[in-house]
């Protein structure tokens, strides 16, 4: 399993995960997010909000643990970006098995507001060596 959110990086205090839980169908990690991210470097000035893209490392994290190992994303649908996810903030990260064969549902939520969700279409990991 990665260690960074973003591939090939250590992990930098973008992140506290508060807490994990896990089952064979569903994972869900509640995340508390730092103020002083690296991710949130010119990602806006005066009102800085984590990218879609640093979502999407959550998520894979996330899904490597339902998965129980290093997965490759083949395809990323219905990708939907609802509320601004923002520094200090405390999310809860969900991840749940779909019913269709290599697919993984998400959703990112801020309390009670679902804050970004989408599905995930795992491709077939490439053998080390």
């Amino acid at each position: 399993m990665r260690a960074g959110l973003i591939p090939g990086r250590e992990p930098s205090g973008e992140l506290t995960v508060v807490d994990s839980q896990a089952d064979a169908r569903v994972v869900t990690s509640s995340i508390s997010l730092d103020e002083a991210s690296p991710l949130l470097s010119g990602h806006f000035p005066g009102e800085p909000i984590f990218p879609g893209v640093a979502q999407l490392g959550w998520v894979l994290l996330a899904a490597e643990k339902l998965e129980r190992r290093t997965v490759r994303l083949s395809a990323l649908r219905d990708f939907r970006l609802r509320q601004v996810v923002g520094p200090g903030d405390v999310i809860d990260v969900i991840v749940t098995r779909a019913t269709t064969p290599g697919e993984i549902r998400f959703e990112i939520r801020k309390g009670a507001k679902v804050a970004s969700s989408g599905v995930l279409v795992l491709g077939s990991t490439p053998p080390h060596g």
